[in-house]
């Protein structure tokens, strides 16, 4: 199976290039989805979040309260790294078991590892068949952050400044897409890509 990983900055466009190649055939794990499911009231790492912050991270219904959780641990990076420390373990065993579904499935197909954050020296970058880099300008980011997320410029700017920055996606990256027009001109991108990874999978 042909391996890619896909990641890019909040509000970068990341998973709309996910969704894209998932169009064109692409078996696609969406990390942000599962990092989601794993916080769900019967998951044991909902348990474990409201024994380290409370209730108060809770809503009305009893489900997570993201955007409060977010609030704490995004000013305090000890928190962020405790977070971080309950949901990895879960997300890394979901991820795993359903790439292997996938490859045992369709062991000649494209999967793509839809990842917001990942590290240059991770095992995954170095592993895979390529690293795509999805960038875009910080203020267009922002704008997209504050349009469809609701958050305020400055949660943005806090959200933004707690990932990686640009230069550091680009030393890892294989190819970048820069999502700097319109979704035609993504899509335009993104049909060329799928043409050059069909090329790469036929030569690899």
């Amino acid at each position: 199976m042909y391996q890619i990983v896909l990641t890019g900055g909040i509000g970068a466009g990341k998973s709309v290039v996910a969704q894209l190649l998932s169009k064109h055939g692409a078996y696609v794990i969406d990390y942000d989805q599962i990092a989601r499911d794993v916080v769900e009231p019967d998951q044991p790492a909902f348990k474990e979040i409201v024994e380290h912050w409370g209730d108060d991270v809770l809503n009305a219904d009893g489900t997570l309260n993201r955007c409060e959780l977010a609030s704490r641990v995004f000013e305090d990076i000890s928190q962020l790294e405790q977070l971080n420390a309950v949901t990895h373990p879960y997300i890394m065993a979901r991820t795993a078991d359903r790439a292997e579904k996938i490859m045992r499935d369709d062991p000649s197909g494209i999967l793509v590892h839809d990842i917001p954050v990942i590290a240059s020296d991770s095992p995954m970058v170095h592993h895979a068949d390529l690293v795509i880099v999805v960038q875009a300008p910080l203020e267009a980011r922002i704008d997209r952050l504050a349009q469809n997320r609701g958050m305020t410029i400055e949660e943005a700017q806090a959200r933004i400044a707690h990932q990686i920055d640009d230069s550091e996606r680009e030393k890892m990256a294989d190819i970048i897409v820069h999502n700097d027009g319109n979704i035609r001109d993504l899509e335009r991108q993104t049909d060329r890509l799928w043409k050059r990874i069909g090329d790469w999978e036929e030569n690899s």
